[in-house]
């Protein structure tokens, strides 16, 4: 443990919990229907759904979820359960997908801030398994890279039209001001209060640590990181995939 209470290295329980985790996202039907319980508010995929928005952790998840829905009033939307098997769900019910991708040594800092309990490496392996499964669909799924996500949501939305049974307005009428108010409401709605240090977006109170963080994984987990940067590039110049203008 270090000044910013964030670990490097998995305790023997939190790895074999990672084991029984990866087993059970063999099981996608199962798996949903478990984490849907377990937390409702993250809104698994069912019978309802329109759409799949899908990432790892601080990729931008929740700003285009919020971007979409306030642009369409009414569209279900599932999102927010941060792995495979909930792709894999969607697709079997044929639902549209949108995955959002973010360069691993940035979301990997911001989710050691966010969610410090555990440690790097179980992140690590998170983010690894999570785009290598998309990687393998990756001619199935809309992937949006997080400077199109945050930057030109409204091209997410355009790429998507033609997969959708219904038309999309692709601008909200509030703009980002109320996009940004949403992604708060959806904060509140997750953790129970608004929290600065567990909001979906950037903040100033945060930018000295989250540099911290990416310096611990330069300098302990570089191999890994030049793995998952690998998987990143691959799936930001896939087939599907929205190149930043």
């Amino acid at each position: 443990m270090n000044e910013l209470q964030v670990r490097s290295s998995a305790r023997p329980w939190e790895a074999a919990s990672e084991r029984g985790r990866a087993a059970l996202e063999r099981f996608p039907g199962l798996y949903v229907r478990i984490a849907s319980r377990r937390t409702p508010a993250r809104e698994g995929v069912d019978a309802s759904t329109e759409l799949l928005v899908e990432g790892f952790p601080r990729s931008g998840n929740s700003f285009l979820v919020s971007w979409i829905a306030k642009a369409n009033p009414g569209l279900r939307i599932a999102s927010h359960m941060h792995s495979i098997a909930h792709v894999h769900a969607a697709l079997r019910r044929r639902v549209p997908v949108v995955v959002v991708i973010r360069r691993p040594e940035a979301a990997l800092a911001s989710l050691a801030l966010f969610d410090g309990q555990r440690p790097l490496e179980q992140h690590i392996e998170r983010y690894r398994r999570f785009h290598v499964g998309v990687l393998a669909l990756s001619d199935e799924v809309l992937v949006s890279p997080f400077a199109v996500t945050t930057g030109e949501p409204e091209r997410v939305v355009e790429a998507l039209r033609p997969t959708m049974a219904r038309d999309l307005v692709a601008t909200p009428p509030g703009g980002v001001d109320e996009v940004m108010a949403e992604v708060d409401r959806r904060t509140v709605r997750f953790n129970g209060v608004f929290d600065a240090n567990r909001v979906a977006r950037p903040t100033n109170a945060r930018m000295d640590a989250n540099e911290r963080v990416r310096d611990l994984l330069r300098t302990r987990h570089a191999e890994a990181l030049a793995v998952l940067d690998s998987l990143h590039e691959r799936l930001a110049s896939g087939p599907r995939a929205i190149s930043p203008r």
